[in-house]
């Protein structure tokens, strides 16, 4: 987000955040990325796009999505991820200062720019968890112009589906 002195930096990395951050012109936004398919496959593989009685329509996170993202209620989890996908990122980037992908982080890069020493040896799986509702994603129904919309998306994203 453009304009005006920034407030000095205080790391908070939370996709909670997109609705509240235009509120707040002074803080330096920096949006993070990561693969568009990993991301969409993982929504629906942890079941945050269920919105059913069965899912996790009752889950926090889950009714705060659909409330801040409510285009996002499609007939299928994979439609309901891509849609999400593409218009919530979208709506990161028109408030962000920079955007990064996580797959290209140079460590040395931010340590500079933040004056914070990363430590990149993190193990991957960090912030992971079992997930009590796995289920593999089918695509293939996915309507074709959605579809075409994600990957010329991705694309934009510097990412080949």
């Amino acid at each position: 987000m453009p304009g005006g002195p920034k407030l000095p930096l205080v790391n908070e990395a939370s996709w909670l955040a997109v609705p509240y951050v235009e509120q707040y012109p002074q803080v330096t936004v920096v949006h993070l990325i990561r693969n568009p398919l990993d991301v969409v496959t993982s929504l629906v593989r942890i079941g945050h796009m269920d919105i059913t009685s069965t899912g996790r329509g009752r889950d926090p996170f889950v009714r705060f999505l659909y409330e801040h993202c409510p285009q996002a209620a499609l007939p299928t989890p994979e439609e309901s991820a891509i849609r999400f996908y593409i218009d919530w990122n979208r709506r990161a980037s028109a408030v962000s200062d920079d955007t990064w992908r996580l797959d290209l982080l140079d460590f040395n890069y931010i340590e500079k720019v933040t004056g914070r020493v990363v430590n990149p040896g993190v193990p991957r799986n960090t912030n992971s968890k079992p997930h009590r509702n796995d289920r593999t994603p089918d695509f293939s129904g996915v309507p074709v112009a959605l579809w075409n919309e994600f990957t010329d998306y991705a694309k934009e994203l510097g990412y080949e589906l």
